[in-house]
């Protein structure tokens, strides 16, 4: 079994690594060295040690008797710069190098700092926002659809609705 896991990884590994060689950076060295500072600045580099350590310590239970320091080892041997190559692909796909310094400039401003620090919270915030939105959409569909007359409930509450028949099946007019 362990052959075969490693086999696996192994090859795609090998694939990964070859479609890495051939992923079409721009030629402009200076325009992808900026690209790589943008990620620095916006997290992403920080974010690719998180996945790369989370992902090989899923890893841990299928070799149980590696020790920490072979861990250690194979976590320090995974190079972060091919996923931030690819990512430079998708920067220079959408932004040009002018846009990119704009970006750069944006990210060391203090306003820009702000949204580093803050953007992780103020996505969890926005998304507790959708929540309630959904909930409140849900709550005025179901309130106009009884009044209409079109779907019968006794009751409709934060936990759904409870249809009149005893069987809950919703009865639709």
């Amino acid at each position: 079994m362990k052959i075969y896991v490693a086999l696996i990884i192994t090859i795609l590994n090998m694939n990964f690594s070859y479609s890495q060689e051939h992923i079409g950076l721009p030629n402009d060295t200076v325009f992808v060295n900026d690209i790589m500072l943008l990620q620095e600045l916006m997290g992403l580099k920080d974010n690719a040690y998180d996945i790369r350590d989370f992902m090989v310590n899923r890893f841990r239970a299928m070799a149980q008797e590696a020790d920490s320091a072979y861990w250690g080892n194979l976590i320090a041997s995974i190079d972060i710069t091919n996923y931030l190559k690819m990512n430079a692909v998708t920067f220079a796909s959408v932004f040009s190098h002018n846009e990119i310094k704009d970006l750069i400039k944006f990210y060391q401003s203090p306003l820009g700092r702000k949204v580093i620090s803050t953007i992780e919270q103020f996505n969890y915030e926005l998304a507790d926002n959708e929540g309630l939105w959904a909930e409140s959409i849900r709550v005025i569909v179901l309130n106009k659809l009884q009044e209409d007359g079109l779907i019968d409930f006794y009751e409709i509450s934060p936990d759904g609705f409870k249809p009149i028949e005893e069987n809950n099946e919703i009865e639709i007019k």
